[in-house]
């Protein structure tokens, strides 16, 4: 049985959880290895072949200082196979970003294969950064983006490839049907000031979600807050829409936050009639589970992905959220994106680890 550490974004968040999960499912045969704080380890607790390394006690982090390239113990790190590094957002130019680079390069051990899976690359400014990573990736095993344009940066390298996101994959696995719904508006949220680059946009974000929630209730529909991730306070976020709406309306207004059931998830977007994305997954599940989906995005990434899948309906940048958001998302069409297409593109990201993995 080969063995694979897995590094990722394991801070209970649907997105993160779910690539991990992908990658787990994927290769039933081989044994895969994570390290987190055991509080966000609620999703991977009945998969059978991923052992969890707590990094909670102080035993682990003693060893993560004296051996300073793993979190895992010795006997696990040496009779590690490969490893895999996947995720969306792995590679942005931010405040002690060198720090990052200098710990994504001592997962790498050498002489094993090193993977870099679903990954955008930027935004990024400078020559240095840029430069570093291109210096980097050319001595990784294999990397796919998830976006054209990450992708077109670096395709003069031969070890890149693109293809659409990794979570579109998940429908063939889910088997998602189309299903009639009641008037059930989902909308998932995020902070927007956690992320600097939005520091300035959490009023205004809050009050037009607000309004929002308010126009589809007196339109009889029930609406639930969906928190992705706690730990950028995405639950924050809903207590604060939740504030800005009438109180005698809030009885309709409903509150998921994600706990690692992925399963009570999927149920809520199959519940959904119309669902609101701020959060890049949610855009993703909502198309999946055949709903109308209205993104808002925060990111150039999600714009990048809506370009490359010649997405033909509307969307509003966090940004210029206003008060018509409201006339937006009722006079949003379903898309015409062909998911089966997606689904089956989305398997190129895997194609250098089944190699390797010799999946069957």
């Amino acid at each position: 049985m080969k063995h694979v550490a897995i590094h990722a974004y394991p801070f209970g968040n649907v997105g993160d959880d779910l690539f991990i999960l992908t990658l787990c499912e994927r290769y039933p045969h081989v044994q895969f290895h994570l390290a987190l704080q055991m509080e966000y380890a609620n999703a991977f607790h009945d998969v059978p072949n991923l052992t969890l390394h707590t990094i909670d006690s102080w035993r682990s982090r003693i060893r993560t200082w004296i051996q300073k390239d793993s979190p895992f113990p010795r006997h696990t790190w040496q009779k590690i196979d490969a490893t895999v590094y996947i995720g969306g957002s792995l590679f942005m130019e931010q405040f002690g970003w060198e720090k990052s680079f200098i710990q994504m390069k001592l997962m790498q051990q050498t002489g094993k294969p090193f993977f870099i899976i679903g990954a955008n690359f930027g935004p990024y400014r400078s020559t240095t950064f840029f430069e570093t990573y291109e210096e980097f990736f050319k001595h990784v095993t294999s990397i796919s983006f998830r976006d054209d344009f990450s992708y077109e940066l670096f395709a003069h390298l031969e070890n890149v490839r693109y293809a659409p996101d990794v979570i579109f994959n998940a429908r063939k696995d889910l088997a998602v049907e189309h299903h009639p719904t009641e008037k059930n508006m989902l909308i998932s949220v995020i902070y927007p000031s956690v992320r600097k680059q939005l520091m300035n946009n959490d009023q205004r974000y809050f009050s037009h979600i607000a309004r929002l929630v308010e126009d589809a209730v007196k339109r009889q529909y029930t609406v639930t807050l969906s928190a992705f991730c706690p730990y950028e306070k995405d639950d924050e976020a809903a207590a604060e829409i939740i504030k800005r709406v009438p109180e005698e309306m809030r009885k309709h207004v409903y509150t998921h936050v994600y706990d690692g059931d992925i399963e009570a998830v999927y149920d809520q977007f199959q519940q959904a009639s119309i669902v609101v994305a701020t959060r890049f997954h949610a855009m993703i599940l909502g198309w999946i589970f055949q709903k109308n989906v209205f993104p808002i995005t925060y990111s150039e990434k999600m714009e990048h992905v809506l370009e490359d899948i010649a997405y033909d309906g509307d969307y509003q940048p966090i940004e210029r959220v206003n008060k018509q958001l409201s006339t937006h998302v009722y006079n949003q069409q379903p898309t015409t994106i062909d998911l089966q297409h997606l689904a089956e593109q989305s398997e190129r990201h895997f194609s250098a680890l089944d190699q390797l993995l010799k999946r069957e």
